[in-house]
């Protein structure tokens, strides 16, 4: 069917503290680094997206993980 787009398995939503864990396990599929430090950066940084201070982050989470 022409203009319709295909379905997607996981939804989109803002980021919230609790998902810093996730999201460091995710970059670090990508990146050198502790998970510990790759935690604690991306909390500091989602404590500063909270606060309307820095950039937004969203997460894309599929079965309540963050994908």
């Amino acid at each position: 069917m022409a203009g319709t787009s295909p379905r997607l398995d996981f939804d989109v939503r803002p980021a919230a503290a609790e998902d810093a864990e996730g999201i460091a396990a995710v970059w670090l599929t990508r990146h050198e680094g502790q998970f510990a430090d790759a935690a604690r950066l991306i909390a500091g940084e989602l404590e500063m997206a909270a606060r309307g201070e820095g950039r937004m982050v969203f997460v894309a989470v599929r079965d309540e993980h963050v994908v």
